[in-house]
């Protein structure tokens, strides 16, 4: 990325960029950064081909001819499909692309064992648009909001991102909806977030394992029956409790070793309100009881998939046997 950066503010390009990765803002920002940065508006000396219509030798005839009043010919080449099998042709032009040719890849998914893969980070450059770090996540948040006028407090940014799924096109319509709730109001604090901003599914997760941890029977049950609402599937909600008791496993021990909570964030790759709320919740267990409900998760899945449970009910016995003995613990306590 610091790559990409240096490259748009020196004028000095690449010959080839490959943008790939899970995240499709982020592919896609790049993408039209870069295009901007090279072409600055001029389309006389573009071409764009999708899965539709790549054709190799209009791409090298292209990048081969002489730009018309321009510096560049810029091709850029989407969803081909190339870095998926090997092609000789493509992994042999990459190697003799002329100075006045730029050529701009753009996939979601590739084999990096790939010639023309292998090709691009031998000439080109190589960009992986993948889930950016808590941290980063952070920044662009603020400044997505600084670039409409709008601070935002970084209470609401915790809670903005423990509501919305690290998808970077759902952040930034979850986040245009928040500057336009507030309208002509500077700032945006939690209270905006919490009224504007749709909980995510790992975030309801963790609001029905506080109610499990209380011994919120009715609570729980109805913030199960609420995913299901939502058309949440039954075994992706027990997968995620098994994960969270696993995490709240793993925060134990990272305590036991004396870690803090940024080194406990960094270990486990999570934001640092997440971890926040797994500290709360690993002191309402046990080591034992955490790897017995670890196990009873697991044996719950294997029997729904042999067909001896129903996958509705398997997380109903969950959420009742953690919740009743929290209640239990509680009146002996």
């Amino acid at each position: 990325m610091k790559t990409v950066r240096h490259d748009m503010q020196t004028k000095q390009f690449q010959r080839i960029y490959l943008l790939y990765g899970t995240q499709s803002y982020l592919r896609r920002q790049i993408k039209n950064n870069l295009i901007q940065a090279i072409l600055q508006g001029d389309t006389m000396n573009y071409l764009y081909c999708d899965e539709k219509n790549v054709d190799f030798f209009e791409v090298k005839d292209f990048l081969d001819t002489i730009p018309f009043f321009g510096d560049y010919h810029l091709a850029v080449v989407e969803n081909s499909g190339i870095f998926s099998s090997s092609s000789e042709q493509w992994a042999k032009y990459l190697e003799q692309i002329p100075q006045t040719g730029i050529l701009i890849f753009v996939e979601e998914k590739i084999d990096k064992r790939n010639k023309v893969y292998k090709a691009v980070e031998k000439n080109g450059y190589v960009v992986e648009c993948n889930k950016p770090s808590p941290s980063e996540l952070k920044i662009w948040v603020a400044q997505s909001c600084k670039a409409n006028q709008k601070n935002i407090e970084p209470l609401a940014i915790e809670e903005f991102l423990a509501r919305i799924s690290d998808d970077l096109d759902q952040m930034k319509s979850e986040l245009d909806k928040l500057i336009a709730y507030v309208a002509d109001r500077p700032c945006i604090d939690q209270k905006d977030v919490e009224q504007i901003c749709t909980d995510n599914l790992t975030n309801q997760i963790f609001r029905m394992m506080d109610a499990m941890v209380e011994g919120k029977e009715k609570v729980a049950l109805r913030l199960y029956y609420d995913l299901l609402a939502l058309k949440e599937p039954p075994m992706r909600i027990l997968y995620l409790m098994g994960r969270n008791m696993n995490q709240l496993m793993q925060i134990r021990e990272l305590v036991a070793a004396g870690a803090k909570k940024d080194q406990m964030a960094q270990k486990l790759g999570l934001a640092s309100f997440a971890v926040t709320k797994l500290l709360g919740q690993s002191k309402a267990f046990t080591k034992e009881q955490l790897r017995q409900y670890i196990a009873m998760c697991v044996q719950l899945e294997e029997d729904v998939k042999t067909g001896k449970l129903q996958d509705v009910l398997s997380v109903e016995l969950a959420l009742l046997t953690i919740t009743r003995k929290k209640s239990l613990q509680a009146e002996e306590n």
